[in-house]
């Protein structure tokens, strides 16, 4: 308690033995944490049980009315009691910030503030002045913090728990709204903020509309993320998506399904989760409508499976993918190192009978997409079988160079 009792002498302007009993009780009713001292010593003037003496010009209390007094022992319960003497549009600014997050932007404050009919942006901003006044707030760079994090638990209890879903759906219905509803056309404005307060509430949702355009959301978020390299996040939206599509969705969405899906397996893969990626495979292979469709859920599956420690099941998946696609191989090792052979003949031969520029004139497959899908599956492969099939990845690389 010797850091309370320095904070309280100080702040008191009295020597530290003479409030060294002041700072054991309050020690125990902030457990040391020296900002909700002082919102406690704040509490204990508006209460009378801290005064200032004009005859003695000092402070004086009664420890034992301190000590008996049911003064919240909670440091958030306390927090919240300073928050409700604020006037209700400070109120309001805390209970929407703390829907939004530990921070926010004030553009989305403004947006908000105004649609609920706060008040203007002259209101928000002598809202915002009083809060970051009184430590809640710390403003900067068109963001507002929480100053700490108990006073984010504060604000966050400001609102029922039982109506926080309720309040995050709407919030998302509101702000979705002002950007405009064809998520096509977002573009600029779209903000992962929409996605975050949708999906909090989602549960919620009973209009299978609403429930597809949430899923579309968390594709456009999900591929956002994966394209800023922030895959945890961006596996956290294609699985929410996911969760929301319907077998029947395939049919009548089948590109919003296709892209979440096939993004939802590789954004997996990043995070180790083979399994995950496996299903995700899994429905696009069953529901794509072509090859070219399903390529990035079979080159995922390779991935998976390797992951997973089932190289042999890799391997055999990869040959038979690249059969359906024209490229046949034997099974055996005999016939391997035979077809090896006959590849490298090949090679050869063409080496041998043609010049550096007549081969690559001539063997150019642009506009080939059969040899191009095969050709990408057939690295995918090949990685694979380095370590596990050395002969097989032999007559891989000659298949590719002939």
């Amino acid at each position: 308690s010797d850091g309370v009792n320095a904070l309280i002498s100080s702040v008191l302007r009295l020597n530290p033995r003479y409030t060294r009993p002041l700072a054991e009780v309050l020690q125990r009713k902030t457990q040391g944490n020296p900002m909700f001292v002082r919102q406690l010593l704040r509490s204990m003037v508006d209460d009378g049980l801290l005064t200032f003496s004009v005859i003695d010009r000092r402070w004086q209390w009664n420890i034992q009315a301190i000590s008996s007094t049911p003064i919240a022992s909670n440091a958030v319960s306390l927090t919240i009691g300073m928050m409700r003497t604020y006037d209700h549009g400070v109120q309001n600014l805390l209970r929407l910030s703390a829907l939004l997050g530990t921070t926010c932007k004030l553009a989305t404050l403004e947006c908000l503030f105004e649609s609920y009919g706060y008040g203007a942006k002259s209101d928000l901003l002598e809202c915002i002045r009083k809060a970051v006044a009184g430590g809640i707030f710390i403003l900067g760079s068109g963001l507002l913090y929480f100053s700490h994090d108990q006073l984010y638990q504060a604000a966050c209890a400001l609102t029922p728990s039982s109506e926080h879903a309720l309040a995050h759906l709407d919030i998302g219905r509101r702000l979705l709204k002002s950007v405009g509803e064809d998520i096509n056309e977002l573009g600029s404005n779209f903000d992962a903020i929409i996605v975050d307060q949708y999906n909090e509430g989602s549960s919620l949702i009973t209009d299978r509309v609403e429930k597809l355009q949430l899923a579309e959301l968390n594709l456009v978020a999900g591929e956002a993320a994966l394209n800023s390299a922030s895959f945890l996040q961006a596996a956290i939206y294609l699985l929410r998506g996911c969760g929301l599509i319907r077998t029947d969705d395939w049919e009548s969405h089948y590109s919003v399904c296709l892209r979440l899906f096939t993004f939802c397996g590789e954004a997996q893969l990043t995070q180790g989760m083979a399994d995950g990626a496996v299903t995700a495979a899994n429905e696009v292979l069953k529901h794509g409508r072509s090859f070219h469709d399903k390529l990035p859920a079979h080159q995922a599956l390779l991935t998976a499976f390797t992951i997973l420690g089932d190289q042999h099941d890799a391997i055999n998946h990869g040959i038979s993918v690249l059969k359906d696609l024209g490229e046949d191989f034997p099974v055996d090792a005999d016939g391997q190192q035979a077809a090896s052979k006959t590849e490298l003949m090949r090679i050869c031969g063409v080496l041998q009978s043609k010049s550096l520029d007549e081969i690559v004139s001539q063997t150019s497959i642009e506009s080939d997409s059969a040899k191009i899908l095969s050709m990408q599956l057939l690295m995918v492969v090949t990685r694979i079988t380095y370590l596990n099939d050395p002969t097989l990845m032999l007559l891989l690389v000659f298949r590719m160079v002939s």
